[in-house]
């Protein structure tokens, strides 16, 4: 599940199919209404489609959790995100493997450091999204874990918001659940 923020104009991910409905009559003689298997397939078909936001002239960042760092264990959206990516901003080390894994035509930015070598601080981060964002690319800002636990999402998401860029959330796996489980170990028992 993700969650779609934009601030002025709205970008494809926004955009909903017209479900038609057909009117029917009941045994009360009251119109009722009805969709048709051609209303459906508009609408998955649209869902489909718009699953993957395009390129934006304000621009457009998804943030996505990567959880417990597995590419195994990125979630559906994660990857149909980073295969389409455009500019994958990465924080760690790590994030090569996913990089490579579903986006190796992706222009690579690290957002842990500098053009200087030094640590970035959140709004030097917040920059760099942004920066990118605003070139119309689809942006991917992959996180260790959840974009919104122990990160700078909330950060970089404001900043997204003062520059009228949009942007969406997708959660990484909890490393709390995630991360036992993989390893066959349960956290309750009957």
């Amino acid at each position: 599940m993700s969650t779609t923020h934009t601030n002025t104009q709205p970008t494809t991910r926004n955009k909903k199919a017209t479900v038609s409905n057909t009117p029917t009559e009941t045994n009360a003689g009251k119109t009722a209404t009805k969709k048709t298997s051609a209303a459906r397939s508009a609408s998955a078909k649209a869902v489909t489609e718009a699953s993957v936001p395009s390129a934006h002239p304000l621009g457009f960042v998804s943030f996505v959790g990567s959880g417990p760092g597995d590419p195994d264990l990125l979630t559906v959206r994660a990857v149909e995100l980073l295969r389409a990516a455009e500019v994958v901003i990465t924080e760690a080390p790590e994030h090569a493997a996913l990089v490579e894994a579903f986006c190796a035509h992706a222009e690579v930015v690290d957002g842990g450091f500098g053009q200087d070598g030094q640590p970035l601080t959140h709004a030097g981060r917040a920059k760099v999204v942004v920066k990118h964002a605003k070139s119309g690319k689809r942006v991917v800002r992959l996180m260790a874990g959840d974009p919104f636990v122990y990160a700078s999402g909330p950060e970089e998401a404001q900043a997204c918001v003062k520059a009228g860029v949009g942007f969406e959330v997708v959660p990484g796996l909890s490393s709390v659940t995630a991360v036992p489980a993989y390893a066959g170990v349960p956290l309750t028992t009957k």
